[in-house]
């Protein structure tokens, strides 16, 4: 599989060029229309059904592609698939790259398939050998390179709940901030409670409520609208990358836990401040 940068259709998109022969059967790209077979070096591309749709074309349909070197071709749809998992919108033959290219070939991907019975670790090491002269190949089994793209997944998530966790330490520092003003702002309706038989233990607790009742609000609020946004976002992107919806409600339940927790942390030092005015000086403040 070799990268291929041109103007499609007044596009600049990136694709690539294979052999058509092969290439069908290394790989199930899930040809719901036409396929491979009219494919050839000199016409032919398939495209993936979205940008089938984005481009308005279908079987048949002509696709005129400027190259990165300026040469043009009108090209002809022969099929259009549905699993763009290797993440090219367009495959075009390698024939017809090398028909309007003059630049050494350059493969970003080879793919093979060994033979019945043959263990894919010993394939593998066989292949290693083999390309010895090209140290900056990488030889991957299916399960490696599966392993691979799901462990860039598990980053992106690490990323997410790195940042997930600032949240709820900025929303902590928020409540507490938040607590410790209103505290102050109402010196002296505390005072007036604390005159009429309030206690220093009723009043703490008053403010701990206070900070739960905020940051569960918040927290619902935060996971209703960032779950809808999560739907609409999946939506979005093509069925080869999310191919269904899951909502892990453990992790949501253990953000509210987190949330509610934070938020009686945050408050202890404001309950405690208010726990402890002077009634005569509070009722006395303007």
């Amino acid at each position: 599989m070799r990268p291929v940068l041109g103007n499609v259709n007044g596009d600049q998109i990136g694709f690539s060029a294979i052999d058509p022969v092969a290439f069908p059967d290394l790989v199930d790209v899930d040809v719901t229309a036409g396929g491979f077979d009219t494919v050839t070096d000199d016409d032919g591309v398939v495209v993936f059904k979205d940008k089938a749709k984005d481009l308005g074309v279908g079987i048949g349909d002509k696709i005129h592609i400027v190259f990165s070197n300026g040469v043009e071709r009108d090209v002809t749809v022969a099929g259009i698939f549905a699993d763009n998992s290797l993440g090219s919108p367009l495959w075009i033959s390698t024939g017809l790259l090398d028909q309007v290219s003059d630049l050494p070939p350059s493969d970003q991907l080879v793919l093979a398939r060994t033979k019945d019975g043959v263990d894919p670790d010993t394939a593998k090491q066989e292949v290693e050998a083999a390309i010895t002269d090209f140290p900056q190949a990488e030889v991957r089994t299916n399960a490696e390179f599966r392993a691979d793209q799901e462990g860039q997944i598990n980053q992106l998530l690490v990323v997410i709940s790195t940042l997930l966790g600032f949240a709820i330490v900025i929303s902590f520092f928020g409540i507490a901030i938040t607590l410790a003003l209103s505290v102050f702002e109402r010196t002296r309706e505390i005072g007036l409670l604390r005159a009429v038989g309030m206690s220093r233990r009723q009043l703490r607790r008053a403010v701990r409520w206070e900070a739960v009742i905020v940051s569960v609000f918040g927290v619902v609020v935060g996971v209703v609208v960032g779950t809808l946004i999560g739907i609409a976002l999946s939506y979005a992107v093509p069925n080869t990358v999310i191919d269904g919806i899951t909502i892990p409600y453990a992790t949501l339940i253990i953000v509210v836990v987190l949330a509610v927790l934070a938020a009686v942390v945050a408050a202890l030092y404001p309950a405690y401040k208010a726990s402890r005015m002077n009634v005569l000086e509070a009722i006395a403040s303007e």
